[in-house]
């Protein structure tokens, strides 16, 4: 049975905790699900009667009963296996490999309806799901340089389902990553389809095994996370299955992000994959519009399984954690007073970046207040008050802007 037991401790039957019961032999006879006559409660009672004998002894521990409710704990917890922070206190990097979807379906860039389309005012859908999940990543991969790949795009006139995004290879940060997400527009491509993703998969299949190779030489460990951001479904399901299946003994995490509006319904067969091999999948899709409203959420939902699919990963490859990591040396330099006269002021760089800001924004409002005025003039044949003069839109403007200004640069 897979559900949790209470266990008791002595004669007076105290509370000490529960345990999960993964397999059980009792009397010579194997407990398992086809045995019909084997229920919960069978197990429950032949476990006490098994140990009915030493009842006596104020130490022994007894099953007493099913527990009600519903119980969460891992057989790592129960069996005190390695867990994440062992392998990342050990030194294992995350390393980040980033696939962006540039089929026709994500609509023109150069227009405001794309999903592609870039502004002064904020970032987009992509760059948004890129930033969140890729800086949380980001932190425990110690180079910070990621390689980038678009799919579903013509390159030379040859549709190319796995192109390099940017000039190298591998790009720094995760502003790397968006500068080159935007710099594929400008390589000179054609939008096309259809949606694939298997060229994506062997690719960071064959990244992931030559990263773990190649930190294996020194001793060290590496594990990597595909992360694929994509606005529709997949052109062919069964090959796409049969990709995963491909890399399933890699070192590889796979998410799958859906950005835009779109019917994702033909994604969900990635949260049901069960790899052809056995084991546990290490796949994931997630649909971004459901988490945008929750700060932070679609980076935690993105993320949650790969710490267990890292140690799952490693476990079943008999690769333990390795000693936390402990510097060798930490320096202390002497305080000198000149030092901190050198240091630029913070507070004017602080003052003249929000006066940037502010500027634009001033900018964006006169604009907005100007069509305002134009539809009390115009949309309603000049009736309505008195519209303001420029000068005074302008006063009332940089008063309000002001007054910001004044607030920020004293917090």
């Amino acid at each position: 049975t897979e559900k949790a037991l209470l266990v008791t401790k002595g004669k007076d039957k105290k509370h000490i905790g529960h345990v999960v019961v993964l397999a059980a032999s009792i009397s010579g006879g194997s407990v398992n699900d086809d045995d019909d006559s084997s229920n919960d409660g069978t197990v429950s009672r032949s476990l006490q009667e098994s140990t009915a004998a030493k009842d006596d002894a104020d130490e022994d521990i007894v099953l007493l009963e099913e527990a009600t409710g519903d119980m969460a704990i891992s057989p790592d917890e129960l069996e005190g296996g390695p867990n994440f922070a062992d392998y990342i206190s050990g030194g294992c990097q995350l390393r980040v490999v980033v696939a962006i979807d540039y089929s026709a379906s994500n609509g023109d860039p150069r227009k405001e309806n794309s999903l592609h389309h870039f502004n002064d005012d904020g970032m987009n859908d992509y760059e948004m799901a890129i930033s969140q999940i890729c800086s949380t990543l980001a932190k425990y991969d110690s180079d910070q340089k990621f390689p980038v790949f678009g799919f579903a795009a013509k390159k030379n006139g040859q549709l190319n389902q796995c192109f390099q995004c940017g000039d190298t290879e591998e790009v720094e940060g995760v502003a790397g990553i968006l500068e080159a997400y935007k710099n594929a527009f400008k390589s000179g491509i054609a939008m096309s389809k259809p949606t694939n993703i298997c060229q994506v998969i062997n690719r960071a299949g064959k990244v992931a095994k030559s990263h773990l190779a190649s930190a294996k030489e020194s001793g060290d460990q590496q594990y990597s996370i595909l992360c694929i951001f994509t606005n529709g479904n997949v052109h062919n399901v069964d090959a796409t299955v049969e990709a995963l299946n491909g890399v399933q003994e890699d070192p590889l995490s796979i998410v799958v992000v859906g950005v835009g509006p779109g019917d994702f319904g033909g994604m969900q067969f990635l949260n049901e994959y069960q790899p052809s091999g056995g084991g546990a999948s290490r796949v994931q899709f997630v649909e971004m519009n459901s988490l945008k409203a929750q700060k932070g959420a679609l980076a935690d939902e993105t993320l949650k399984g790969i710490p267990d699919q890292l140690v799952g990963y490693f476990v079943s490859k008999n690769m333990p954690p390795n000693a936390p990591v402990e510097a060798d040396e930490i320096v202390i330099e002497p305080y000198k007073e000149e030092d901190e006269e050198e240091k630029p002021d913070k507070k004017n760089e602080m003052i003249e970046k929000v006066k940037e800001q502010g500027m634009r924004q001033l900018m964006r409002q006169g604009k907005r207040m100007l069509d305002k005025q134009k539809r009390k003039i115009f949309g309603r044949g000049g009736r309505g008050r008195r519209p303001l003069s420029g000068q005074q839109m302008f006063d009332k403007l940089v008063d309000k802007q002001m007054n910001k200004l004044t607030k920020l640069i004293s917090k």
